[in-house]
C-alpha cells in the first residue's frame, strides 16, 4: 500500500450512495486540513473528524476527472496569509460531513503576510 492515501469515510459512501439514488450532486463545500496532533494518521472509514483540523477552505473547483468518469477532481488554495502549521492529512467535506480521510507527506504551510 501507498505510504499516504485516502478513502472514503462510512458518512462519505452513505452520502454518495444517497446522491446517486437521488441523481444529484453531493454537495462537496470544503477541503479541511490537519496536522494529526503531530503524526501522520492512518485514513480509516469510521473517522468523522480531522485528527485535529488546523485550516478550513472553501473548494474553488469541483468537476468530473476528464478521462476518468469514477475520478472527481476538488481544488482549493489556501491563501498566502493563512499557515504557521504542518499538513499531514487532509479531509473532503460534503453535505457538512466528512465525506474522505487522507493522509499527507507533511508539509509545513508558512504565513506570509
Amino acid at each position: 500500500m501507498a505510504e499516504y492515501w485516502n478513502v472514503t469515510t462510512n458518512q462519505g459512501d452513505a452520502e454518495i450512495a444517497a446522491a446517486i439514488q437521488a441523481g444529484t450532486k453531493l454537495n462537496i463545500t470544503h477541503v479541511a486540513f490537519g496536522d494529526g496532533n503531530g503524526a501522520v494518521p492512518n485514513p480509516t472509514k469510521t473517522r468523522t473528524t480531522l485528527v485535529r483540523e488546523v485550516h478550513r477552505q472553501a473548494v474553488t473547483k469541483y468537476e468530473r476527472h476528464p478521462t476518468n468518469p469514477n475520478w472527481i477532481v476538488i481544488e482549493t488554495i489556501i491563501p498566502s496569509a493563512v499557515g504557521g502549521f504542518t499538513i499531514r492529512e487532509m479531509g473532503i467535506i460534503g453535505n457538512g460531513k466528512l465525506i474522505s480521510h487522507g493522509s499527507h507527506a507533511p508539509f509545513e504551510k508558512v504565513a506570509d503576510p
